[in-house]
């Protein structure tokens, strides 16, 4: 199996851009393949409150260089309870790599009101 930064080396541009809402704890705007490296081993590890096992593509839309995809998944709160949640991740290409993900969540003032 592939690791993590061997993926992401392979797929996303040196200088990648990563938009999380900044109403989240760990929102903002990152640049660097580093901050998707990240993030990918952050929701892969056992205490992520991401649910990887729960990770379903949805749907796919693209256009030349874009590519937005509806992702649904659990939210696991402290309290032990998950949250079922969907995001669209809109991902924008330049020479056959990802140079910027942005990360648009449905509700997060559960999410928000559990930490």
């Amino acid at each position: 199996m592939a690791r993590v930064a061997d993926i992401v080396d392979e797929r996303f541009t040196e200088d990648v851009s990563l938009i999380i809402p900044p109403s989240l704890s760990y929102g903002g705007k990152t640049t660097g393949n580093d901050a998707i490296k990240k993030l990918l081993r952050g929701i892969s590890h056992p205490k992520s409150p991401v649910d990887i096992a729960t990770l379903t593509i949805e749907r796919i839309a693209a256009d030349r260089d874009q590519v937005a995809a509806q992702i649904s998944f659990s939210w696991r709160i402290p309290a032990g309870e998950a949250i079922p949640t969907s995001v669209v991740e809109w991902f924008t290409f330049r020479d056959g790599k990802v140079a910027e993900l942005t990360v648009f969540y449905f509700d997060t003032a559960r999410w928000i009101a559990s930490t």
